[in-house]
Protein backbone atom coordinates (compact mmCIF):
# COMPACT_ATOMS: atom_id res chain seq x y z
CA UNK A 1 0.00 0.00 0.00
CA UNK A 2 2.70 2.64 1.00
CA UNK A 3 4.32 1.50 -2.16
CA UNK A 4 1.60 2.20 -4.40
CA UNK A 5 1.01 5.96 -2.63
CA UNK A 6 4.93 6.80 -3.44
CA UNK A 7 4.46 5.69 -6.36
CA UNK A 8 1.37 7.38 -6.95
CA UNK A 9 3.07 10.63 -5.63
CA UNK A 10 5.91 10.03 -7.63
CA UNK A 11 4.00 9.84 -10.92
CA UNK A 12 2.13 12.88 -9.91
CA UNK A 13 5.35 15.35 -9.40
CA UNK A 14 6.42 14.01 -12.97
CA UNK A 15 3.55 14.67 -14.45
CA UNK A 16 3.78 18.44 -12.70
CA UNK A 17 7.09 18.67 -14.07
CA UNK A 18 6.74 17.66 -17.54
CA UNK A 19 4.09 20.04 -17.42
CA UNK A 20 6.00 22.85 -16.28
CA UNK A 21 8.59 21.93 -18.54
CA UNK A 22 6.07 22.31 -21.62
CA UNK A 23 4.36 25.70 -20.47
CA UNK A 24 8.31 26.73 -19.80
CA UNK A 25 9.03 25.23 -23.84
CA UNK A 26 5.96 27.17 -24.86
CA UNK A 27 6.23 30.05 -23.69
CA UNK A 28 9.95 30.63 -24.14
CA UNK A 29 9.07 29.91 -27.90
CA UNK A 30 5.59 32.00 -27.99
CA UNK A 31 7.56 34.57 -30.12
CA UNK A 32 9.65 32.22 -32.30
CA UNK A 33 6.85 33.36 -35.84
CA UNK A 34 6.73 36.89 -35.28
CA UNK A 35 9.37 37.52 -37.84
CA UNK A 36 8.46 34.73 -40.39
CA UNK A 37 4.82 36.06 -40.37
CA UNK A 38 6.03 39.22 -41.31
CA UNK A 39 8.10 38.18 -44.23
CA UNK A 40 11.89 39.15 -42.10
CA UNK A 41 14.38 36.54 -43.31
CA UNK A 42 17.20 35.60 -40.46
CA UNK A 43 18.06 32.01 -39.43
CA UNK A 44 15.95 29.14 -37.63
CA UNK A 45 15.11 29.23 -34.07
CA UNK A 46 15.62 26.55 -31.70
CA UNK A 47 13.13 25.70 -29.43
CA UNK A 48 13.28 27.39 -25.72
CA UNK A 49 17.16 28.77 -27.19
CA UNK A 50 15.98 30.44 -30.06
CA UNK A 51 19.42 30.99 -31.78
CA UNK A 52 21.32 31.55 -28.41
CA UNK A 53 23.33 28.51 -28.80
CA UNK A 54 24.99 29.85 -31.92
CA UNK A 55 25.65 33.05 -30.65
CA UNK A 56 26.78 31.64 -27.56
CA UNK A 57 29.32 29.29 -29.73
CA UNK A 58 30.35 31.97 -32.56
CA UNK A 59 31.13 34.51 -29.70
CA UNK A 60 27.94 37.43 -29.67
CA UNK A 61 30.58 40.10 -31.94
CA UNK A 62 31.19 37.58 -34.45
CA UNK A 63 27.70 36.21 -34.67
CA UNK A 64 26.04 39.91 -35.50
CA UNK A 65 28.83 40.06 -37.97
CA UNK A 66 28.35 36.99 -39.88
CA UNK A 67 24.47 37.99 -39.68
CA UNK A 68 25.44 41.18 -40.87
CA UNK A 69 26.77 40.21 -44.08
CA UNK A 70 24.53 36.96 -44.66
CA UNK A 71 22.11 39.86 -44.95
CA UNK A 72 23.91 42.27 -47.09
CA UNK A 73 20.35 42.74 -49.26
CA UNK A 74 18.41 43.14 -46.26
CA UNK A 75 17.72 46.20 -44.74
CA UNK A 76 16.73 44.09 -41.56
CA UNK A 77 16.93 40.33 -40.31
CA UNK A 78 15.66 39.09 -37.31
CA UNK A 79 17.23 36.60 -34.70
CA UNK A 80 16.07 35.48 -31.11
CA UNK A 81 18.06 35.28 -28.05
CA UNK A 82 15.56 32.93 -26.21
CA UNK A 83 12.27 34.45 -26.12
CA UNK A 84 13.76 37.66 -26.93
CA UNK A 85 12.96 38.97 -30.55
CA UNK A 86 15.25 40.72 -32.14
CA UNK A 87 15.04 42.97 -35.21
CA UNK A 88 18.71 43.93 -36.66
CA UNK A 89 18.98 47.12 -38.69
CA UNK A 90 21.10 47.16 -41.57
CA UNK A 91 19.31 50.02 -42.93
CA UNK A 92 21.11 53.78 -41.78
CA UNK A 93 18.23 54.88 -42.93
CA UNK A 94 16.16 53.64 -40.95
CA UNK A 95 18.62 53.69 -37.87
CA UNK A 96 18.34 57.63 -37.98
CA UNK A 97 14.90 57.49 -37.86
CA UNK A 98 14.67 55.44 -34.97
CA UNK A 99 16.82 57.14 -32.81
CA UNK A 100 15.34 60.79 -33.78
CA UNK A 101 12.24 61.42 -35.60
CA UNK A 102 10.56 57.92 -34.12
CA UNK A 103 12.06 57.93 -31.01
CA UNK A 104 8.52 58.50 -29.05
CA UNK A 105 7.89 54.98 -30.38
CA UNK A 106 11.33 53.98 -28.65
CA UNK A 107 12.09 55.49 -25.55
CA UNK A 108 13.31 52.71 -23.77
CA UNK A 109 15.90 49.97 -23.88
CA UNK A 110 16.32 46.06 -22.90
CA UNK A 111 16.83 45.95 -19.32
CA UNK A 112 18.72 43.37 -17.35
CA UNK A 113 17.99 43.94 -13.80
CA UNK A 114 15.65 44.58 -11.29
CA UNK A 115 18.00 45.11 -8.21
CA UNK A 116 17.56 47.63 -5.75
CA UNK A 117 19.32 51.15 -6.87
CA UNK A 118 20.44 49.47 -10.46
CA UNK A 119 16.71 49.38 -11.38
CA UNK A 120 16.92 53.05 -11.24
CA UNK A 121 20.67 53.43 -13.01
CA UNK A 122 19.72 55.48 -16.61
CA UNK A 123 20.30 53.06 -18.50
CA UNK A 124 17.66 51.27 -17.20
CA UNK A 125 14.67 53.20 -16.34
CA UNK A 126 12.14 53.67 -18.59
CA UNK A 127 9.73 56.25 -19.69
CA UNK A 128 8.80 59.59 -17.34
CA UNK A 129 11.60 57.98 -14.99
CA UNK A 130 14.10 58.07 -17.49
CA UNK A 131 13.27 61.59 -19.22
CA UNK A 132 13.07 63.27 -15.65
CA UNK A 133 16.95 61.57 -14.70
CA UNK A 134 18.14 62.41 -18.29
CA UNK A 135 17.04 66.03 -17.88
CA UNK A 136 18.40 66.17 -14.59
CA UNK A 137 22.15 65.06 -14.67
CA UNK A 138 21.95 65.94 -18.24
CA UNK A 139 23.82 69.45 -17.14
CA UNK A 140 26.05 67.51 -15.25
CA UNK A 141 28.52 66.38 -18.48
CA UNK A 142 28.12 70.39 -19.88
CA UNK A 143 31.62 72.40 -20.98
CA UNK A 144 31.17 74.47 -17.99
CA UNK A 145 31.35 71.29 -15.44
CA UNK A 146 33.73 69.01 -17.14
CA UNK A 147 36.16 72.15 -16.70
CA UNK A 148 35.25 71.68 -13.38
CA UNK A 149 36.56 68.13 -13.33
CA UNK A 150 39.63 68.02 -15.06
CA UNK A 151 41.81 68.48 -12.26
CA UNK A 152 40.70 65.03 -11.07
CA UNK A 153 41.94 63.95 -14.82
CA UNK A 154 44.79 65.72 -14.85
CA UNK A 155 46.18 64.37 -11.16
CA UNK A 156 45.09 60.96 -12.02
CA UNK A 157 46.86 61.06 -15.50
CA UNK A 158 50.19 62.18 -13.67
CA UNK A 159 49.96 59.31 -11.33
CA UNK A 160 49.40 57.23 -14.35
CA UNK A 161 52.82 58.51 -16.30
CA UNK A 162 54.61 57.89 -13.10
CA UNK A 163 53.38 53.82 -13.26
CA UNK A 164 54.25 53.94 -16.51
CA UNK A 165 57.92 55.66 -16.30
CA UNK A 166 58.71 53.07 -13.70
CA UNK A 167 58.30 50.21 -15.85
CA UNK A 168 59.60 51.40 -18.83
CA UNK A 169 63.10 52.50 -16.97
CA UNK A 170 62.62 48.68 -15.83
CA UNK A 171 62.46 47.55 -19.32
CA UNK A 172 59.40 46.13 -18.31
CA UNK A 173 57.03 45.10 -21.23
CA UNK A 174 53.20 47.08 -20.49
CA UNK A 175 49.72 44.77 -20.80
CA UNK A 176 47.85 48.00 -21.85
CA UNK A 177 44.66 46.88 -20.93
CA UNK A 178 44.95 45.60 -17.55
CA UNK A 179 47.22 49.49 -16.73
CA UNK A 180 44.55 51.71 -18.30
CA UNK A 181 41.69 49.51 -16.63
CA UNK A 182 42.98 50.76 -13.29
CA UNK A 183 43.78 54.25 -13.91
CA UNK A 184 40.30 54.70 -15.74
CA UNK A 185 39.12 53.39 -11.89
CA UNK A 186 41.07 55.52 -10.44
CA UNK A 187 39.67 58.81 -12.84
CA UNK A 188 36.01 57.22 -12.47
CA UNK A 189 36.67 57.29 -8.42
CA UNK A 190 37.79 61.11 -8.30
CA UNK A 191 35.53 62.57 -10.90
CA UNK A 192 32.80 60.89 -9.73
CA UNK A 193 32.56 60.83 -5.72
CA UNK A 194 36.08 62.93 -5.31
CA UNK A 195 37.70 59.45 -3.72
CA UNK A 196 41.57 58.81 -4.49
CA UNK A 197 42.21 55.00 -4.69
CA UNK A 198 45.20 54.52 -6.76
CA UNK A 199 44.43 51.05 -7.93
CA UNK A 200 47.67 51.49 -9.99
CA UNK A 201 49.11 50.80 -6.62
CA UNK A 202 46.95 49.20 -4.88
CA UNK A 203 44.25 47.35 -6.91
CA UNK A 204 42.66 45.39 -4.18
CA UNK A 205 40.81 48.55 -2.33
CA UNK A 206 37.43 47.72 -1.40
CA UNK A 207 36.14 50.19 -4.46
CA UNK A 208 37.93 48.57 -6.99
CA UNK A 209 36.65 45.04 -5.93
CA UNK A 210 33.38 45.57 -5.63
CA UNK A 211 33.17 47.31 -9.12
CA UNK A 212 34.83 44.07 -10.37
CA UNK A 213 32.81 41.53 -8.80
CA UNK A 214 29.84 43.63 -10.31
CA UNK A 215 31.44 43.05 -13.74
CA UNK A 216 32.34 40.07 -13.29
CA UNK A 217 28.02 38.83 -12.61
CA UNK A 218 27.33 40.52 -16.11
CA UNK A 219 27.57 36.69 -17.93
CA UNK A 220 24.93 35.48 -14.90
CA UNK A 221 22.70 38.41 -15.38
CA UNK A 222 22.66 37.96 -19.34
CA UNK A 223 21.57 34.27 -18.78
CA UNK A 224 19.21 35.07 -16.06
CA UNK A 225 17.44 38.25 -18.29
CA UNK A 226 17.34 35.74 -21.33
CA UNK A 227 16.10 32.35 -19.71
CA UNK A 228 14.68 33.34 -16.52
CA UNK A 229 13.44 37.12 -17.17
CA UNK A 230 9.52 36.01 -15.59
CA UNK A 231 11.22 34.61 -12.25
CA UNK A 232 12.63 38.89 -11.89
CA UNK A 233 9.09 39.73 -9.15
CA UNK A 234 9.25 36.75 -7.63
CA UNK A 235 13.35 37.23 -7.50
CA UNK A 236 12.97 40.71 -6.34
CA UNK A 237 9.79 39.41 -3.87
CA UNK A 238 11.97 37.40 -1.83
CA UNK A 239 14.91 39.97 -1.91
CA UNK A 240 16.99 37.77 -4.56
CA UNK A 241 19.75 40.15 -6.17
CA UNK A 242 20.84 39.39 -9.81
CA UNK A 243 23.98 41.26 -8.67
CA UNK A 244 26.13 41.09 -6.12
CA UNK A 245 23.96 42.40 -3.27
CA UNK A 246 27.19 43.17 -0.83
CA UNK A 247 28.38 45.20 -4.06
CA UNK A 248 25.48 46.82 -4.21
CA UNK A 249 24.95 47.30 -0.77
CA UNK A 250 28.81 48.95 -0.80
CA UNK A 251 27.62 51.66 -3.19
CA UNK A 252 24.45 52.43 -2.16
CA UNK A 253 26.52 53.29 1.51
CA UNK A 254 28.73 54.59 -0.27
CA UNK A 255 26.67 57.16 -1.70
CA UNK A 256 24.55 57.37 1.46
CA UNK A 257 27.88 58.56 3.48
CA UNK A 258 29.44 61.05 1.48
CA UNK A 259 26.02 62.90 0.57
CA UNK A 260 25.48 63.16 4.55
CA UNK A 261 29.12 64.52 5.12
CA UNK A 262 28.53 66.47 2.12
CA UNK A 263 25.52 68.20 3.88
CA UNK A 264 27.19 68.89 6.65
CA UNK A 265 30.02 70.65 5.03
CA UNK A 266 30.36 74.59 4.53
CA UNK A 267 28.20 75.56 1.52
CA UNK A 268 30.94 78.72 0.98
CA UNK A 269 32.08 78.08 -2.83
CA UNK A 270 35.41 77.23 -1.61
CA UNK A 271 34.23 74.29 -0.08
CA UNK A 272 32.35 72.76 -2.82
CA UNK A 273 33.91 69.88 -4.39
CA UNK A 274 33.51 69.28 -8.15
CA UNK A 275 32.83 66.04 -9.07
CA UNK A 276 29.61 63.54 -10.55
CA UNK A 277 28.01 63.21 -7.27
CA UNK A 278 28.37 66.92 -5.91
CA UNK A 279 26.59 68.08 -9.51
CA UNK A 280 23.96 65.25 -9.34
CA UNK A 281 23.26 66.99 -5.78
CA UNK A 282 23.52 70.55 -6.97
CA UNK A 283 21.46 69.06 -10.47
CA UNK A 284 17.99 71.24 -9.30
CA UNK A 285 19.74 74.15 -8.46
CA UNK A 286 19.49 77.30 -11.29
CA UNK A 287 22.86 78.07 -12.60
CA UNK A 288 22.66 81.09 -14.48
CA UNK A 289 24.60 81.80 -17.47
CA UNK A 290 25.81 78.43 -17.35
CA UNK A 291 24.60 76.70 -21.11
CA UNK A 292 23.87 73.28 -21.62
CA UNK A 293 25.74 72.37 -24.17
CA UNK A 294 25.59 68.56 -23.50
CA UNK A 295 22.44 68.66 -25.30
CA UNK A 296 20.80 68.51 -28.82
CA UNK A 297 17.75 70.16 -30.07
CA UNK A 298 16.50 66.64 -30.39
CA UNK A 299 17.48 65.44 -26.80
CA UNK A 300 15.96 69.02 -25.50
CA UNK A 301 12.60 68.38 -27.34
CA UNK A 302 11.97 65.18 -26.35
CA UNK A 303 12.75 66.15 -22.84
CA UNK A 304 10.98 69.34 -22.22
CA UNK A 305 13.63 71.10 -21.14
CA UNK A 306 12.33 74.34 -21.70
CA UNK A 307 10.51 74.14 -18.48
CA UNK A 308 11.28 75.99 -15.09
CA UNK A 309 11.31 73.04 -12.44
CA UNK A 310 12.83 69.78 -12.49
CA UNK A 311 11.27 66.98 -9.76
CA UNK A 312 15.55 66.36 -9.13
CA UNK A 313 16.62 62.61 -8.03
CA UNK A 314 16.08 60.93 -5.26
CA UNK A 315 18.85 58.92 -3.19
CA UNK A 316 17.71 55.80 -5.16
CA UNK A 317 18.23 57.57 -8.52
CA UNK A 318 21.55 58.83 -7.22
CA UNK A 319 22.73 55.68 -5.97
CA UNK A 320 21.99 54.38 -9.84
CA UNK A 321 23.51 56.45 -11.60
CA UNK A 322 26.78 56.26 -9.35
CA UNK A 323 26.55 52.46 -10.21
CA UNK A 324 25.95 53.03 -13.71
CA UNK A 325 28.70 55.71 -13.91
CA UNK A 326 31.67 53.62 -12.22
CA UNK A 327 30.72 50.31 -14.78
CA UNK A 328 29.39 52.25 -17.86
CA UNK A 329 32.57 54.80 -17.31
CA UNK A 330 34.99 51.73 -16.36
CA UNK A 331 34.58 49.13 -19.54
CA UNK A 332 34.54 51.70 -21.90
CA UNK A 333 37.18 54.12 -21.23
CA UNK A 334 39.96 51.35 -20.78
CA UNK A 335 38.86 49.77 -24.06
CA UNK A 336 39.17 52.96 -26.08
CA UNK A 337 42.62 53.93 -24.39
CA UNK A 338 43.52 50.85 -25.13
CA UNK A 339 42.78 49.94 -28.79
CA UNK A 340 43.84 53.52 -29.26
CA UNK A 341 47.54 53.25 -27.93
CA UNK A 342 47.70 49.74 -29.35
CA UNK A 343 46.22 50.55 -33.12
CA UNK A 344 48.83 53.80 -32.89
CA UNK A 345 51.98 51.06 -31.92
CA UNK A 346 51.27 48.98 -34.95
CA UNK A 347 51.33 51.13 -37.46
CA UNK A 348 54.37 53.32 -36.23
CA UNK A 349 53.87 56.44 -38.93
CA UNK A 350 50.49 57.08 -37.48
CA UNK A 351 52.36 57.17 -34.06
CA UNK A 352 54.94 59.71 -35.13
CA UNK A 353 51.85 62.05 -37.07
CA UNK A 354 50.26 62.00 -33.98
CA UNK A 355 53.52 62.77 -31.43
CA UNK A 356 54.47 65.55 -34.05
CA UNK A 357 51.03 66.79 -33.32
CA UNK A 358 51.08 66.88 -29.44
CA UNK A 359 54.90 68.54 -29.48
CA UNK A 360 53.82 71.34 -31.81
CA UNK A 361 50.41 71.80 -29.87
CA UNK A 362 51.51 71.15 -26.30
CA UNK A 363 55.48 71.61 -26.36
CA UNK A 364 56.71 70.16 -22.88
CA UNK A 365 53.78 71.31 -20.97
CA UNK A 366 50.90 68.94 -19.31
CA UNK A 367 47.76 69.21 -21.77
CA UNK A 368 44.66 71.45 -20.52
CA UNK A 369 40.89 71.76 -21.63
CA UNK A 370 41.88 74.21 -24.79
CA UNK A 371 44.98 72.14 -25.77
CA UNK A 372 43.13 69.41 -26.13
CA UNK A 373 40.14 71.08 -28.53
CA UNK A 374 43.15 71.59 -30.76
CA UNK A 375 44.50 68.16 -31.47
CA UNK A 376 43.00 66.97 -34.37
CA UNK A 377 44.81 64.47 -35.53
CA UNK A 378 44.40 62.61 -32.20
CA UNK A 379 41.23 63.13 -32.62
CA UNK A 380 40.82 61.25 -35.92
CA UNK A 381 43.28 58.64 -34.53
CA UNK A 382 40.80 58.32 -31.78
CA UNK A 383 37.83 58.25 -33.65
CA UNK A 384 39.26 55.52 -36.23
CA UNK A 385 40.23 53.13 -33.28
CA UNK A 386 36.39 53.40 -31.93
CA UNK A 387 35.54 52.42 -35.35
CA UNK A 388 37.70 49.33 -35.38
CA UNK A 389 36.43 48.36 -31.66
CA UNK A 390 33.56 50.56 -30.65
CA UNK A 391 33.08 50.15 -27.17
CA UNK A 392 29.16 49.47 -28.07
CA UNK A 393 29.15 47.05 -30.32
CA UNK A 394 25.60 47.30 -30.52
CA UNK A 395 23.02 49.33 -29.28
CA UNK A 396 19.31 48.44 -28.78
CA UNK A 397 15.67 49.90 -28.01
CA UNK A 398 12.91 48.40 -27.17
CA UNK A 399 9.00 49.32 -29.61
CA UNK A 400 6.39 50.66 -27.82
CA UNK A 401 3.96 50.46 -30.38
CA UNK A 402 3.36 49.08 -33.88
CA UNK A 403 5.45 51.37 -36.18
CA UNK A 404 6.13 51.40 -40.19
CA UNK A 405 9.33 52.40 -40.67
CA UNK A 406 10.97 53.04 -44.26
CA UNK A 407 8.41 50.40 -45.32
CA UNK A 408 9.46 47.87 -42.54
CA UNK A 409 6.19 46.80 -40.15
CA UNK A 410 8.00 46.47 -36.21
CA UNK A 411 5.58 45.22 -33.93
CA UNK A 412 5.12 46.61 -30.38
CA UNK A 413 7.52 44.71 -28.11
CA UNK A 414 10.00 43.69 -30.10
CA UNK A 415 13.83 45.01 -29.50
CA UNK A 416 15.68 46.52 -32.43
CA UNK A 417 19.47 46.21 -32.77
CA UNK A 418 21.68 48.19 -34.30
CA UNK A 419 25.12 46.21 -35.05
CA UNK A 420 27.37 48.97 -34.94
CA UNK A 421 30.46 46.39 -35.03
CA UNK A 422 29.72 45.19 -38.20
CA UNK A 423 28.41 48.53 -39.50
CA UNK A 424 31.82 49.88 -38.64
CA UNK A 425 33.73 47.15 -40.62
CA UNK A 426 31.44 47.05 -44.09
CA UNK A 427 33.80 47.49 -46.73
CA UNK A 428 30.74 49.57 -48.68
CA UNK A 429 31.48 52.03 -46.12
CA UNK A 430 34.62 51.85 -44.96
CA UNK A 431 37.20 50.83 -47.87
CA UNK A 432 39.68 48.17 -46.60
CA UNK A 433 37.95 48.18 -42.79
CA UNK A 434 40.56 46.37 -40.95
CA UNK A 435 43.23 49.07 -41.64
CA UNK A 436 44.03 51.65 -39.06
CA UNK A 437 43.34 54.98 -41.26
CA UNK A 438 42.84 57.78 -39.25
CA UNK A 439 42.30 60.18 -42.27
CA UNK A 440 39.13 58.49 -42.78
CA UNK A 441 38.17 61.37 -40.50
CA UNK A 442 39.26 64.08 -42.01
CA UNK A 443 36.36 66.79 -42.32
CA UNK A 444 36.10 66.57 -45.94
CA UNK A 445 35.99 62.78 -46.15
CA UNK A 446 33.47 62.97 -42.57
CA UNK A 447 31.04 65.11 -45.05
CA UNK A 448 30.63 62.32 -48.22
CA UNK A 449 29.68 59.72 -45.70
CA UNK A 450 26.26 58.92 -44.02
CA UNK A 451 25.90 60.66 -40.79
CA UNK A 452 24.88 57.09 -39.02
CA UNK A 453 28.15 55.42 -40.24
CA UNK A 454 30.07 55.97 -37.40
CA UNK A 455 27.95 55.98 -34.28
CA UNK A 456 30.31 54.29 -31.18
CA UNK A 457 28.20 56.56 -28.39
CA UNK A 458 24.27 56.05 -30.47
CA UNK A 459 22.62 59.08 -31.19
CA UNK A 460 19.45 61.27 -30.00
CA UNK A 461 17.95 61.45 -26.78
CA UNK A 462 18.81 58.00 -25.95
CA UNK A 463 22.99 58.82 -26.76
CA UNK A 464 25.71 58.30 -24.09
CA UNK A 465 25.44 61.18 -21.51
CA UNK A 466 28.74 60.81 -20.45
CA UNK A 467 30.11 60.81 -23.64
CA UNK A 468 32.21 64.14 -23.75
CA UNK A 469 33.89 63.44 -20.23
CA UNK A 470 34.72 59.71 -21.52
CA UNK A 471 36.80 61.73 -24.96
CA UNK A 472 38.22 63.86 -22.81
CA UNK A 473 39.58 61.43 -20.51
CA UNK A 474 40.80 59.54 -23.32
CA UNK A 475 42.49 62.30 -25.38
CA UNK A 476 44.30 63.65 -21.90
CA UNK A 477 45.67 60.30 -21.39
CA UNK A 478 46.64 59.47 -24.95
CA UNK A 479 48.39 62.96 -25.37
CA UNK A 480 50.22 62.72 -22.09
CA UNK A 481 51.37 59.43 -22.50
CA UNK A 482 52.80 60.02 -26.13
CA UNK A 483 54.23 63.35 -24.95
CA UNK A 484 56.92 61.34 -22.70
CA UNK A 485 57.18 58.25 -24.35
CA UNK A 486 56.98 56.17 -27.65
CA UNK A 487 55.15 52.96 -27.94
CA UNK A 488 57.19 49.97 -29.84
CA UNK A 489 56.37 46.55 -30.47
CA UNK A 490 57.16 43.69 -28.25
CA UNK A 491 57.44 39.86 -28.34
CA UNK A 492 53.87 39.52 -26.81
CA UNK A 493 52.50 41.78 -29.32
CA UNK A 494 49.95 40.16 -31.39
CA UNK A 495 48.41 41.99 -34.16
CA UNK A 496 45.70 41.96 -35.69
CA UNK A 497 43.67 41.72 -32.97
CA UNK A 498 41.40 38.13 -31.82
CA UNK A 499 39.03 39.41 -29.76
CA UNK A 500 37.70 37.28 -26.42
CA UNK A 501 34.55 35.38 -26.97
CA UNK A 502 32.34 37.68 -24.96
CA UNK A 503 33.96 40.79 -24.16
CA UNK A 504 35.35 44.05 -25.84
CA UNK A 505 39.32 43.18 -25.06
CA UNK A 506 42.23 41.31 -26.58
CA UNK A 507 42.26 37.32 -26.02
CA UNK A 508 46.45 37.74 -26.27
CA UNK A 509 46.78 41.20 -24.02
CA UNK A 510 47.75 44.79 -25.48
CA UNK A 511 51.84 44.33 -25.21
CA UNK A 512 53.70 47.06 -25.81
CA UNK A 513 57.47 48.56 -24.53
CA UNK A 514 57.73 51.98 -23.23
CA UNK A 515 60.88 53.94 -24.49
CA UNK A 516 61.56 57.25 -23.16
CA UNK A 517 61.59 60.86 -25.16
CA UNK A 518 64.17 62.94 -25.09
Amino acid sequence: MITMEVSALTWTLMCLVLLLLLVYVFYMSSTHMIFRKLGIPGPTPWPVFGNFVAEARAGIMNYQTDLYFKYKHEKVYGFYRGKLAILTIRDLDMIRDICVKNFNDFVNRTTFSNDEPFKNALTEAKDEHWKNIRTTISPTFNTVRLKRMYRHIESNTRQLLDHLKNKQERNEPVELKEVLSHFTMDVIASTGFGVQTNSLGDPNNQFIKESERIMASIGRIFLISTFLDFLKPVLTFFGIASMPRVSLDFFSRFVDVAIQERKLESSGVGSRRHDFLQLMMEAEEDKPGEENDNMTEEEARVLNTHRKSKPGLSLGDMQGQAIIFTLAGYETVSSVLTFTLFLLTMNPECLQKAQAEVDEVLGRKFPDYDDIQSLKYLDMCLNEAIRMFPPGFFLDRKCNADVEIQGVRIPKGVTVLFPMGAIHRDPDLWPEPDKFVPERFTPENKSKRHPYAHLPFGQGPRNCIGMRLALLETKVAVAAILQKFSLVRCEQSKYPVVLEQFRLAPKDGAWVKLEART
